[in-house]
């Protein structure tokens, strides 16, 4: 299986890894209804957007493959703990965010890619992931910070923001779990039908230098 590969390399610290979205908890319901979908897809239902609108611009119109645009792909993360994180974090309660957790079989569904670095920008690449663990760079993807002694490390934030893209819909079957960072993000949660494993992870949640 082509999620075995990447299980090799996949690996921090010697503990396994897995996929990940950040998402508000008010789209948890809907989530579980219809599974994790595409931007495009998301927009025909009521939900909330946490991500940037102008990064949002720049996904609406960043090619795939030669029929295909970010949009129509639903997307998941290779780290949780990345800038995009960090952003919402500035503009949102930290109990109405929560990390939801894809097992790495994601992978094995038919026409997923992979991209080196956030899908948005210019010089990302993507390939099919059959054979794309091969071009990842999992060392920089899997680091905690993009810092060093308070100095960024070039590409860096950018590599550790890799994705998975799925075309249109990730089933629910595929989610192991949630991370939030208290019991009232819990608690809201499960208010949304979330009936999954949720762990309290805060350092998930804490960004330093």
């Amino acid at each position: 299986m082509i999620s075995n590969e990447y299980e090799k390399r996949h690996i921090y610290k010697g503990e396994k890894r897995f996929l990940y979205n950040i998402q508000a908890i008010d789209n948890i319901a809907s989530i579980m209804k219809y599974g994790l979908l595409s931007h495009n897809l998301a927009g025909e239902n009521d939900h909330i957007d946490v991500s940037n609108p102008f990064v949002q611009e720049k996904r609406d119109t960043r090619k795939v493959t030669e029929d295909s645009y970010l949009h129509d792909y639903a997307n998941l993360y290779f780290n949780c703990h990345n800038a995009m994180l960090y952003k919402v974090l500035e503009y949102c309660f930290i109990e109405d965010i929560c990390i939801l957790v894809f097992d790495l079989k994601v992978l094995d569904i038919k026409g997923t890619y992979v991209s080196d670095r956030n899908a948005a920008k210019y010089n990302a690449n993507y390939f099919p992931a059959k054979n794309g663990y091969e071009k990842l760079d999992f060392r920089t993807i899997n680091f905690r910070t993009p810092y060093y002694y308070g100095r960024l490390i070039q590409n860096s934030k950018e590599v550790m923001m890799s994705e998975v893209l799925v075309p249109n819909v990730i089933p629910i079957r595929y989610i192991k779990c949630a991370y939030v960072f208290n019991e009232e993000a819990r608690r809201n949660l499960k208010k949304q039908g979330f009936n999954k494993k949720i762990e309290i992870k805060q350092n998930e949640f804490i960004f330093e230098r």
